[in-house]
């Protein structure tokens, strides 16, 4: 997979272009709330004191319908903004060698079942979202993924809980490897005590001393059954840029395999390439942000895609 200073030649070339149209209709939009804020204000001030009703009436009237307009301004700029810039950053990854053509929708995602059956997260009624739908192959193996939120109700304390708020993705390798793995985060074991009894209910045991690598050991818990060799997943160079991307990051990483089927989680708080309205989105770190985010999920595919 191209490496971030292919990204920022791209970007300055191609999505940075892309993003100075975006932003002079961002400026159109702030300017157009800004004076007709104005003109509503003083033609209010206006009719108070010229203590004419129906002048008021008619100004509150025509707040309400440019009020309506403006939302719907706003909404299509928001909606054409993300599309425009994924698309952009897709053409860019698929255009890595071994990368068939990747897919987007905005409007898609995986659905709840995917998310339930990767055996990761074990949440009782849960409210689910699930957008930006992305699909395509490496190699041998296709996948997709979406950005996934999850919440759940905590009878406790009577409120909505993050179970969880990133990228979400699910691979086909087509020559399944024997056994099953999961991998989670070590300061995550509190809040997957569900997860950690289903594993442990079923024949799996944690993985220590086949993983040399003690920053993994220390930052990770890993399942596997016995018929599963984890190293046949978790390489000693994987092992370290999953390392490195969640030290640097602070984020939290998950993968559980079974059945020839893989399931990977990069935890992101942020919504993934949502324009601000008020402030400029001409930043790098905008774009950065997402492709990491990806990269790492896609370059454990491309590292089991090349072993397997």
């Amino acid at each position: 997979m191209k490496r971030l200073e292919d990204l920022r030649i791209f970007y300055n070339h191609t999505i940075y272009p892309e993003l100075k149209r975006m932003e002079k209709k961002r400026n159109r939009l702030i300017l157009l709330i800004g004076i007709s804020t104005a003109l509503c204000i003083i033609l209010f001030i206006i009719a108070q004191l010229l203590h004419i009703f129906s002048l008021s009436l008619l100004v509150v009237l025509i707040e309400i319908f440019y009020v309506l307009f403006l939302i719907s301004r706003i909404r299509t700029y928001v909606q054409t903004f993300k599309p425009r810039i994924m698309n952009l950053i897709l053409d860019f990854i698929d255009d890595s060698i071994n990368y068939g053509t990747l897919t987007y929708d905005a409007n898609s995602g995986l659905d709840k079942k995917t998310f339930l059956s990767s055996k990761i997260f074990f949440p009782r009624s849960i409210n689910y979202e699930s957008e930006d739908y992305i699909k395509g192959q490496i190699g041998s193996i296709s996948f997709e993924l979406s950005e996934t939120r999850v919440t759940e109700f905590s009878r406790v304390k009577n409120t909505q809980e993050w179970v969880f708020d990133g990228v979400f993705m699910k691979a086909k390798l087509q020559l399944p490897v024997k056994g099953s793995l999961l991998i989670i985060p070590k300061t995550e074991k509190p809040y997957l005590s569900k997860t950690i009894k289903h594993w442990m209910g079923s024949g799996h045991v944690k993985v220590y001393d086949l993983i040399r690598n003690k920053t993994f050991r220390n930052l990770f818990e890993t399942f596997a059954n016995k018929k599963s060799n984890p190293m046949q997943f978790l390489t000693e160079g994987l092992q370290n840029s999953i390392i490195k991307y969640t030290e640097e990051h602070d984020k939290k990483f998950y993968l559980s395999y079974s059945n020839g089927t893989i399931f990977m989680a990069v935890s992101e708080e942020k919504d993934i390439l949502e324009p601000n309205l008020f402030k400029s989105n001409l930043k790098f770190s905008l774009i950065k942000e997402f492709y990491e985010d990806v990269y790492i999920l896609l370059q454990i595919l491309e590292d089991l895609d090349l072993h397997h």
